[in-house]
């Protein structure tokens, strides 16, 4: 094989390799989409309609909105349900003392604790970032004797403002 040839499959095989790390790269980081939709409030940049109600239509699917004295149970409500009984062996915080566990969908995010130091096996807080904001929407607490509290941040700032508790699978304003 000539150095000319040597060369050139040099030059193809780095570039193939610089091509495949990029994306596995793509894949490994999530896309920053949403952060640019945040950073229009900084640049008094008004948002579309849709992204306006997107929040509202994730968080209830359409049947109710917060405010109101029964919320029902969204597909996103049954799958923090149903990612709370998950197991949480092999995610301990730095202290040692807690499990704690982010899970990202498509659509939102949702941070998991155990506090097992107080009793609990499965998680007992689980926060919920609807719009991908690193906002949370909603903040849910699982009590040792079953109950189970949704509070709901309708300006999208951490700041709670309703608060829910579950009963026969639907939400209750306290």
């Amino acid at each position: 094989m000539k150095y000319r040839t040597f060369k050139t499959l040099r030059i193809v095989l780095l570039i193939f390799i610089l091509a495949a790390t990029v994306k596995v790269c793509n894949m490994l980081i999530p896309s920053n989409k949403d952060s640019l939709s945040t950073n229009n409030h900084e640049n008094n940049v008004s948002e579309s309609a849709p992204d306006k109600n997107r929040k509202e239509n994730i968080a209830n699917d359409g049947a109710s909105k917060p405010g109101d004295q029964f919320l029902q149970l969204s597909d996103i409500d049954n799958k923090v349900l149903e990612m709370q009984l998950s197991d949480i062996t092999d995610v301990k915080d730095k202290s040692g003392k807690n499990y704690k566990k982010f899970k990202k969908f498509p659509t939102f995010i949702i941070d998991m604790r155990c506090d097992f130091t107080k009793g609990f096996t499965t998680w007992n807080r689980i926060k919920v970032d609807l719009d991908k904001d690193k906002k949370y929407d909603e903040k849910w607490t699982f009590r040792n004797n079953g109950e189970v509290i949704k509070e709901i941040s309708s300006s999208d700032d951490e700041n709670y403002d309703y608060e829910y508790q579950m009963k026969d699978k639907k939400w209750e304003l306290r």
